[in-house]
């Protein structure tokens, strides 16, 4: 099967270490790469499974930036009620971030908070450096040296 490039192919199959049969689907690019994905539930269908780790990963990056970035699981309170409105401000944090982020970008590219923070502050160098030696930074902005270096030191997610 074809999905978004990728070729799956599934077979449910036994495995004496869990006892029990799994449903096997290895997804393979057009490289010839490949990753094994696993799944207990036998009535799923191959692209419903590589939609659900898809998903999952993407729920994994947020919690990475969360805790690396934003303090996530970093509060020091012991109430319920404020441990709660802190890991939600983190989290509405970030997704305010990545909408402010897709509302600048022309395709819609996952990025970390890392990779934000970086590009914020190199634009803001580069910004400072160019109204230091008399240049309006906005003309700038679509060159592509600018962009370069406002990229530098970027990661993706």
């Amino acid at each position: 099967m074809n999905h978004q490039g990728l070729s799956l192919y599934s077979k449910v199959m036994y495995s004496p270490q869990f006892q029990r049969n799994l449903k096997i689907i290895i997804v393979q690019n057009q490289d010839q790469y490949h990753s094994i994905l696993c799944s207990t539930d036998l009535t799923l269908s191959a692209q419903e499974i590589f939609r659900i780790y898809s998903a999952r990963f993407q729920i994994e990056y947020l919690f990475r930036d969360g805790k690396s970035h934003l303090g996530l699981g970093d509060a020091q309170v012991r109430k319920e009620s404020a441990l709660n409105f802190q890991n939600n401000a983190c989290l509405t944090a970030l997704n305010l971030l990545k909408l402010e982020h897709r509302k600048h970008q022309m395709q819609q590219e996952v990025i970390s908070i890392f990779s934000y923070k970086q590009q914020q502050y190199n634009q803001f160098l580069i910004d400072s450096v160019l109204s230091n030696l008399g240049r309006t930074p906005k003309f700038y902005k679509n060159q592509s040296w600018y962009i370069a270096l406002q990229n530098l030191g970027s990661i993706s997610a």
